[in-house]
């Protein structure tokens, strides 16, 4: 069945609470959202997005309005540590797809970030900000080309996931 774990709220500009689930059951499942249009007092659902093996979802917004989810990728299948571990994305969708209570109902643009070459690999625990002139810079952990773990950064900015955007 369903993990769900280490949950990350984002504010949406209608006031709403959209809160991103890390699903733990090992099986690559999609990421899983919780809505609260109270403040966080209640809670519906947990419904269905389109961002396969989200593992450890950072979300927040951009100044354009979208949606931003970094998160480690965790496909599923036999593996942990060095198998499930070494792909680092972000996705990025819109208020309507966050209020969305079917996955048919949402899109995303998924954006790979980063990929760890460590037989041991282990990515993931990002943390990001949107500067006043739109650049965004995420920072994870990483294994990849050395022997203990290192912090990483990367700069980009919208327009990266979308022309125009």
């Amino acid at each position: 069945g369903l993990l769900l774990c280490e949950g990350s709220v984002v504010e949406l500009p209608g006031g709403e609470l959209v809160c991103f689930l890390r699903e733990n059951s090992g099986m690559g499942l999609d990421a899983f959202k919780s809505i609260s249009t109270d403040g966080g007092m209640t809670w519906d659902g947990t419904y269905k997005i389109p961002i396969p093996g989200c593992h450890r979802p950072v979300a927040g917004m951009l100044q354009s309005g979208k949606v931003m989810i970094t998160h480690r990728f965790m496909q599923g299948g036999k593996g942990w540590i060095g198998w499930w571990t070494q792909n680092f994305f972000a996705a990025l969708t819109d208020v309507e797809s966050c209020l969305a209570t079917t996955r048919e109902e949402a899109h995303t643009r998924i954006m790979p970030l980063d990929f760890d070459r460590s037989p041991e690999s282990d990515t993931g625990y990002s943390g990001w900000a949107q500067f006043p002139d739109g650049e965004i810079y995420v920072v994870t952990y990483i294994l990849d080309d050395a022997p203990k773990a290192q912090i990483r950064g990367y700069a980009f900015r919208e327009s990266d996931f979308i022309f125009g955007g």
